[in-house]
C-alpha cells in the first residue's frame, strides 16, 4: 500500500498515548480517617497492578483510533492490476519511406502493437499508403496528445530533427521510450543561384547531424563546378546538386538603391557602411546603387535601403528597410530589431580600430537580404539531431504504478473510524475513565 503523506505515518507512535496515560493513572489507595478501628478484624493489604478486562478493551480502542486516525490522514492508495493495453508505436511519417524501417515496420506489424503515426492527430497507420512525408511538425504537441492513448507504454520511432522540438515542454503520465532514426550521410542542396555581371551566385547548404552549413560560391565558368550539375531551359541555366531532385533556375535580381545619409562627424562611418554594402555586393551578387550624402543636402528621397547615421532624427523617408543610428553600448549586436517595422538601430560607430572585429556585411545581410525562400529550404531539409537523452518529455508517473490502477480510500474506512469512537466514549462512560 502506498501513501499520498507518507510522512504523517509518524504519527503512528501516538499509539504509546493511552498506555502511558492507563499505566500512570494507578493511585495510591485513599486513607480515610475513622474514630477507632478496635472493633475491625485484621487483615492483608495490597495494591492489584494488573488491569482487568473492560481495562484493556479500553486502551485496545483508543489506540486503534490513533492508528485509524494517523492512516487516513497519510490517505492510503490503493493500487489494483489494470487490464494490460497493448503498447503504441508512434513513427514519424518522414520515415515511411525509408529502407531501414521496412523490418521494423514488418515486426510491429505481425507484433501486438498498436501503430500510429506521429503526426497531428495520431491517426492510425495504414499499410497501404508508405508514402513518406516531407517536414515535420512540432515534437511537443503532437506527444501531449498520447495522454488520450489506452496504451501505458508509448514507443517512438523519430528523426530527430532539432527544427522539429518546438513549444513547451510536455509533461505526460506514460511510460515513454523514444528511438532516434537519423539521417545516413550528409545531403547537400542547392537554395538559390543568381546571375549578375557574367557571374554566378549560388547559395549551397550541407545538412549534418551535427549543424547546417551554408556556403556562397562564385564562379564565372560552368565547368569549375565541383558536385553540382548545370543545364539551359528556356535562355536560364538551373543547377542542382546529385542529391538534389529538383533544379534551381538562376535570376537576374535587379538593382537595389540604398542611400547612406550621415551628419557631423559621421563621415567615417559612412564610408565603412559604403563598403561594407560594396562587400555584400561583390561576393553575393547583388547589385546595388550606392549614395552616400551629408545631412544639409536633404537628400532622402525614394530608396530601397535608407542608412540614417546621425544623432539626429531621421527624415521622413518611403525606403523599404530603414537603418538608424541609436547608440546602446551594452547590446552586443551592430544591428538590432526594433518595435518598428521595417527599421533596424545601429547601435554603436565603426571606426578603422573596431572594423575588422565587427561583421557588418554578414549582419547587414541577415538583416536586410532574409530570403524566405531559402529559410524554408532549409527548415523542410534540416538533420540535426537532439541527442534522446535530453529529450524525455517530464513524466509525474512511476514504474510502479506504470500498469495499474489508483482507488481512492474506501469511504467505510471513515465508517470504521465513526464506529470506534462511538465505542471508545461508551466504554468510557461506563467507566467513568
Amino acid at each position: 500500500m502506498n501513501f499520498a503523506n507518507p510522512i504523517w505515518l509518524y504519527g503512528l507512535l501516538g499509539i504509546a498515548i493511552p498506555i502511558l496515560i492507563h499505566l500512570w493513572s494507578k493511585k495510591e489507595g485513599k486513607t480515610i480517617k475513622v474514630g477507632s478501628i478496635k472493633f475491625y478484624p485484621e487483615s492483608e493489604t495490597r495494591q492489584s497492578r494488573r488491569l482487568n478486562p473492560s481495562e484493556f478493551l479500553l486502551l485496545f480502542i483508543r489506540s486503534l483510533l490513533i492508528a485509524f486516525l494517523v492512516l487516513l490522514i497519510a490517505q492510503p492508495i490503493l493500487i489494483g492490476k489494470k487490464k494490460k493495453e497493448r503498447p503504441t508505436v508512434l513513427i514519424e511519417s518522414s520515415l515511411l519511406g525509408e529502407d531501414r524501417m521496412g523490418s521494423i515496420l514488418d515486426t510491429l506489424l505481425t507484433g501486438d502493437y498498436s501503430v500510429r503515426l506521429l503526426e497531428e492527430g495520431l491517426p492510425e497507420f495504414d499499410p497501404e499508403s508508405l508514402d513518406a512525408q516531407k517536414g515535420v511538425g512540432s515534437y511537443w504537441n503532437m506527444i501531449s496528445e498520447i495522454e488520450e492513448l489506452a496504451s501505458n507504454e508509448i514507443i517512438i520511432f523519430a528523426s530527430n530533427q532539432a527544427s522539429a522540438f518546438k513549444g513547451r515542454l510536455p509533461t505526460i503520465s506514460k511510460k515513454l521510450k523514444w528511438y532516434a532514426i537519423p539521417p545516413k550521410a550528409p545531403v547537400q542542396k542547392i537554395l538559390s543561384a543568381s546571375f549578375v555581371n557574367d557571374n554566378y551566385y549560388l547559395v549551397r547548404a550541407t545538412f549534418r547531424e551535427e549543424a547546417t552549413e551554408v556556403e556562397r560560391l562564385n564562379f564565372t565558368d560552368l565547368s569549375q563546378l565541383e558536385g553540382i550539375q548545370s543545364k539551359s531551359n528556356a535562355g536560364e541555366v538551373q543547377f542542382k546538386t546529385l542529391e538534389q531532385e529538383d533544379w534551381v533556375s538562376s535570376k537576374r535580381p535587379g538593382s537595389t538603391k540604398v542611400s547612406i545619409v550621415y551628419g557631423p562627424g559621421f563621415s567615417l562611418d559612412a564610408q565603412l557602411w559604403q563598403a561594407a554594402f560594396q562587400a555584400i555586393e561583390e561576393t553575393n551578387g547583388i547589385p546595388m546603387d550606392i549614395s552616400v550624402t551629408s545631412v544639409d543636402t536633404n537628400p532622402v528621397g525614394d530608396n530601397d535601403i535608407l542608412v540614417w547615421l546621425s544623432d539626429a532624427l531621421p527624415m521622413a523617408s518611403q525606403a523599404e528597410r530603414t537603418l538608424v543610428y541609436r547608440a546602446d553600448p551594452l547590446n552586443t549586436s551592430l544591428i538590432e530589431d526594433t518595435i518598428e517595422p521595417k527599421v533596424n538601430q545601429i547601435t554603436r560607430r565603426l571606426s578603422l580600430a573596431n572594423i575588422t572585429a565587427e561583421d557588418v556585411s554578414e549582419e547587414l545581410l541577415n538583416a536586410l537580404w532574409t530570403d524566405v525562400e531559402q529559410l524554408d529550404a532549409l527548415a523542410a531539409n534540416d538533420q540535426r539531431l537532439i541527442p534522446t537523452t535530453i529529450i524525455e518529455p517530464t513524466n509525474f508517473g512511476n514504474g510502479q504504478t506504470a500498469g495499474k490502477e489508483i482507488q481512492a480510500v474506501p469511504y467505510m474506512y471513515w465508517v470504521a473510524f465513526m464506529v470506534l469512537l462511538a465505542l471508545e466514549r461508551a466504554v468510557s462512560f461506563k467507566r467513568k475513565q
